[in-house]
């Protein structure tokens, strides 16, 4: 599963549908509201463990624990977005705009 690494969101994102179609509960979680750029509305807190996997998709690069995530339950389909709090304030990130890359590195 593919994300967007979202350099101006405070937080991570994921449409309800996502995490739903695994069995987990998205209403367990703590409701809140949130704004961003794009949309604003009603989500529910949530802690994750996510995987990196390796460009060869074949072994994991570094596992995060309990990160957390808002889910947000909407009628469109929308990307999973990685924000800064638990997810990119882990690592030393290098943009490269003129080659289109993005590198996660561990400090």
């Amino acid at each position: 599963m593919s994300a967007l690494v979202d350099t101006g969101a405070d937080n991570s994102m994921c449409p309800a549908q996502i995490t739903e179609a695994v069995g987990h509960n998205t209403l367990s979680g703590k409701e809140i509201t949130f704004a961003g750029a794009a949309s604003s509305g009603k989500a529910w807190e949530h802690f994750i463990n996510i995987s990196i996997m390796k460009p060869d998709y074949k072994s994991v690069f570094h596992a995060l624990s309990n990160v957390p995530f808002q889910l947000v339950k909407r009628r469109t389909a929308s990307p999973i977005l990685l924000g800064r709090n638990g997810f990119l304030d882990q690592f030393v990130i290098h943009i490269d705009f003129p080659n289109k890359l993005l590198t996660l590195e561990l400090p």
